[in-house]
């Protein structure tokens, strides 16, 4: 027997939506999206602990300008003509809180402790401690997420970086703006150039923060998506009120999208 026309379209426009929503379904249960961050604050008193010198300081600079390039410390703007007074690095590996990963991998500040090859993407970072001439300490930020092949081994783009410090026995006097320009983002801090670093075209948003709580804090953070390296780097100055420490802060985080 013949169908009647609206008995056709009933039955071809029900087979049409049938399909249209098993499409969506597949679609939903093929890709399988996830987010991992990590971060980690150090309480530091300068001078104690596992601080770097000007010399050991240095060598970690060369070690991550071969590692990173154009992305290391002192990004594509050129040192400070002063050593610092003391400088500490670390690295902290991005992994999920409850991933259980091999070796209970923990945020370090002795980089070489954690083998960037170990199959999750790793946060390098270091501040490092300058005296100005009017007894102020400037602080300068960098830091650097890597999800790149050789670190990672996966598909994967880097989404967040951070960097800040929170003063705890002195007061935040200054603090740098960081902002685009041209491809890179500048560093400036009163009318002066400090640094610049490459800035991917996947950037999303670069600001900086500053809050009022106890001595003050600063905080530089990127994000985007960037399926390699992003650096980034910020400056404050500190007037010290008898003896002080800080409160180092780094964060950095990544996504992947894979079939299940």
């Amino acid at each position: 027997m013949e169908l009647s026309r609206r008995a056709a379209l009933r039955a071809g426009g029900g087979l049409a939506a049938g399909v249209a929503a098993a499409g969506c379904i597949e679609e939903r249960v093929t890709r399988r999206r996830t987010e991992v961050g990590s971060s980690t604050t150090w309480g530091l008193t300068p001078g104690v602990g596992e601080a770097l010198d000007a010399e050991a300081f240095g060598a970690y600079v060369g070690e991550m300008e071969t590692i990173y390039g154009d992305a290391g410390v002192w990004g594509t703007g050129e040192p400070p003509a002063a050593d610092p007074e003391v400088a500490y690095a670390q690295r902290l590996p991005v992994v999920r809180a409850t991933a259980g990963q091999p070796g209970g991998v923990q945020p370090t500040l002795s980089p070489a402790e954690i083998d960037r090859g170990a199959d999750f993407p790793v946060v390098d970072a270091s501040v490092a401690s300058y005296r100005l001439d009017d007894g102020r300490r400037r602080y300068r930020l960098w830091a650097a997420v890597d999800v790149r092949d050789e670190t990672f081994g996966r598909d994967a783009e880097a989404t967040v970086l951070s960097a800040g410090v929170a003063v705890h026995g002195g007061e935040l006097a200054e603090t740098a703006a960081v902002a685009p320009e041209d491809g890179e983002a500048s560093v400036t801090l009163g009318g002066d150039d400090l640094g610049r670093f490459p800035l991917s075209e996947a950037t999303d948003d670069l600001d900086t923060t500053v809050g009022a709580d106890t001595g003050g804090s600063y905080a530089v953070e990127w994000t985007g998506g960037v399926a390699g390296v992003q650096s980034l780097a910020g400056v404050c100055d500190v007037e010290p009120t008898g003896d002080y420490d800080l409160r180092w802060s780094v964060g950095g985080g990544y996504r992947t999208a894979e079939r299940v």
